[in-house]
């Protein structure tokens, strides 16, 4: 029984690594790819610079900093969308 099991998950992840190979060599799989890389980015530097908002108190630059990041990641999350919905 174990064995079966262990060669019913070596297909399975045979199967999986030829189905991303084949989208990979197609295309259809980078544009998410990258969309979900800057999609983690965005959120970051959104999250970071609600935090450096909230902590403005400790430096007086950081009031900038927030916005710097707010700014970048605002425009991250922009060219996300721009990506997802035109491809």
């Amino acid at each position: 029984m174990k064995c079966f099991l262990f060669v019913l998950r070596l297909i399975i992840v045979r199967l999986k690594v030829m189905i991303i190979q084949i989208l990979i060599e197609r295309g259809l799989i980078m544009n998410y790819l990258i969309a979900a890389s800057f999609l983690f980015v965005s959120l970051l530097c959104v999250f970071g610079g609600i935090y450096l908002f909230k902590k403005r108190t400790v430096n007086k630059y950081s009031s900038v900093n927030s916005f710097i990041f707010l700014s970048v990641g605002i425009l991250l999350l922009m060219y996300v969308i721009f990506l997802i919905f035109l491809n």
